[in-house]
């Protein structure tokens, strides 16, 4: 698989997140959805984790819709 394959994946990885945290009704300021590891990079290669971490400010609460990020990404 060549690199501009694996970037390819890694961009389409970025629409089913940003869909995903869209879906949820999560804040627009004080939140991240970030890419890391091998997506991060955008050398995402077929079979591969989409590894994210959700970072956010103290005064985020993350509890009620963070799990809901997660369902449509692990199908």
């Amino acid at each position: 698989m060549t690199a501009a394959e694996r970037a390819e994946r890694a961009a389409k990885a970025d629409t089913l997140c940003q869909e995903a945290y869209a879906s949820v009704g999560a804040p627009d300021v004080g939140v991240a959805l970030v890419a890391v590891g091998g997506y991060g990079r955008e050398e995402l290669a077929p079979y591969s984790d989409l590894d994210v971490v959700l970072v956010h400010d103290v005064g985020v609460e993350a509890r009620a819709w963070a799990g809901e990020i997660w369902y449509p990404l692990w199908d």
